[in-house]
């Protein structure tokens, strides 16, 4: 895999949309957020906080594990579901090349290949083939 560079074009790592195609992208560190996706956030939070009343530590975490279902994949078209692909796919390439600055800012630090992969879960020889332009 190339080394990412800063010219990538920043997308959202929920919806996939480019940073063209939305009135603003929040990017932080190895993901970004549309307008778009924080209304729908917004949207949710607010239903769930309707639903479900006072919002109390404990309430909140009971509803953390069992969150409201977006999209079932059974009620959507072949068509639609293969829209959700696209977009899942997207917010893998974007952690890809979040992971990629991040192996190169470490290595510009002199982090060893044996140290990235170690944490990366593999091993020096892998991260060597997976993130170095040599």
């Amino acid at each position: 895999m190339p080394r990412a560079t800063a010219r990538t074009p920043l997308s959202c790592s929920f919806c996939g949309k480019a940073y063209s195609d939305v009135v603003k992208l929040v990017a932080g560190p190895g993901v970004s957020i549309s307008n778009e996706c924080v209304d729908l956030c917004t949207q949710l939070i607010s239903q769930e906080v309707a639903r479900t009343g006072d919002r109390s530590p404990s309430t909140a975490t009971a509803a953390a594990s069992h969150p409201p279902a977006l999209n079932a994949w059974g009620a959507l078209s072949d068509e639609e579901l293969l829209a959700e692909m696209v977009h899942v796919h997207a917010a893998h390439e974007n952690v890809d090349q979040a992971v990629a600055h991040h192996v190169a800012a470490l290595r510009a630090r002199g982090a060893t290949w044996a140290r990235i992969g170690g944490a990366l879960g593999m091993a020096r020889q892998s991260a060597w083939e997976r993130f170095s332009d040599e």
